[in-house]
């Protein structure tokens, strides 16, 4: 299946119940297009791992709904190369939870193997639609580059220690406690990297989707994908408010840029004669233009306790959005604040491009993880849809695991 094939695949509703009704029946999570997903990103997996995989680093890629949950040994003793017993323990633990919980997403993860390798875990999965997997998987490889680009050596000290206490048996609440208190900057740095590792995910993900729709040549699909990654990253900025995502939440001015001068400029810089793309250029590109949003050190420190808790204000006067980006505008904050103003613009294009309101791709998102499967089900925003009442008698019925 080429890119196009992705951007324009079929998945009306009548597949969507179909997969709900397998997935409430058998118990397990697979888009019947998720055949597809996986062939297309399993050939960008094996022209991209070359550019992580060194003497260093060693990158897996995993789908995630072909993880044996309940034998993983092999893969941590033999893949991982992990063989200390409470390292093992704690692995195994934390996959058992984190798998199920991002099987409707991507996930990213490493660990020292007794190799001296780093180990980095790349779980894929499927969300919503192939598009948006697609999506999901291009920002998993975007996160795999940065565990050895940015702020490396930093945090490699930072999670050495960490795994040394890990298998002293602390609790990772502990450890972090620990790191705060004896890594005098060790919060401002997280919170900066928070910020740069997940607006240049977004970022790299969405210029590489805009990259392979201008290899079709087709305006038809540029237009659909650059409305796609726009309106995601202006709807992201909503977690300023509603997530404590603090700068992390402020990627639709770099991605505009991006989506801008990749129109202007062509592709040629980021693909090769045969049309694979240079992750590399990519990767280096976006980053350029994420650590260039304008925003300093303090700023991203203290997004939330400044700007998060005055949106939050207002949010909770003036509920309705337009209402309250025309009074933020008239504040004195509103008219000198840059996170503001760029919050401002992502919501009102946000307003005029809103993202495609299909709830039953989401109820069906929303069955992925079997742990959480009855309360996400059981969310008011799904009481309309036609088969709800069917779908949660069902789910009450069953006990599901992987």
């Amino acid at each position: 299946m080429d890119f196009s094939e992705i951007i324009n695949y079929p998945y009306p509703d009548t597949a969507v119940e179909n997969d709900i009704t397998e997935c409430l029946n058998s118990g397990k999570y697979l888009p019947s297009y998720a055949f597809h997903v996986q062939q297309y990103l399993t050939k960008r997996i094996n022209h991209f791992a070359p550019y992580v995989n060194d003497a260093k680093y060693q990158a897996h890629f995993v789908f995630m709904q072909d993880f044996n949950l309940q034998n993983l040994d092999p893969f941590i003793a033999q893949t991982l190369k992990v063989k200390k017993p409470i390292r093992k323990k704690y692995l195994t633990e934390k996959l058992k939870k984190d798998i199920p919980a991002n099987m409707a997403g991507s996930y990213v993860f490493s660990i020292p193997g007794d190799d001296d390798k780093i180990h980095i875990i790349v779980g894929l999965g499927y969300h919503d639609n192939p598009l948006m997997s697609v999506y999901d998987g291009i920002k998993a490889f975007m996160y795999t580059m940065q565990r050895r680009k940015i702020y490396a050596e930093y945090f490699e000290n930072i999670n050495r220690q960490r795994w040394m206490w890990r298998d002293g048996g602390m609790n990772d609440s502990r450890i972090e406690q620990m790191l705060k208190a004896t890594n005098f900057n060790y919060e401002k740095v997280s919170k900066i990297y928070q910020t740069y590792s997940t607006i240049q995910a977004d970022v790299g993900a969405g210029a590489y989707l805009l990259i392979k729709a201008m290899q079709t040549g087709s305006q038809e699909n540029i237009l659909k994908v650059e409305d796609f990654v726009l309106s995601h990253a202006a709807a992201n900025s909503s977690g300023l408010i509603d997530n404590n995502n603090g700068t992390a939440a402020c990627e639709f001015p770099v991605m505009q840029k991006m989506i801008n001068l990749i129109k202007q400029n062509g592709i040629s810089v980021y693909v090769d004669a045969q049309g694979w793309v240079n992750w590399e250029t990519l990767y280096n590109h976006t980053l350029a233009e994420t650590k260039n949003i304008g925003y300093t050190p303090h700023m991203m420190i203290d997004a939330n306790k400044k700007e998060g808790v005055l949106l939050k204000s207002l949010d909770k006067q003036y509920p309705d959005r337009k209402q309250l980006l025309n009074i933020l505008k008239w504040t004195p904050e509103g008219k000198t604040d840059k996170i503001l103003q760029d919050f401002i613009t992502a919501q009102e294009f946000s307003l005029q491009h809103p993202l495609p309101n299909n709830n039953l791709q989401s109820f069906y998102s929303s069955l992925a993880n079997p742990e959480t499967r009855k309360t996400a089900a059981g969310d008011k925003k799904f009481n309309f849809l036609s088969n709800i009442k069917q779908y949660r008698q069902v789910l009450e019925s069953k006990l599901y695991s992987y």
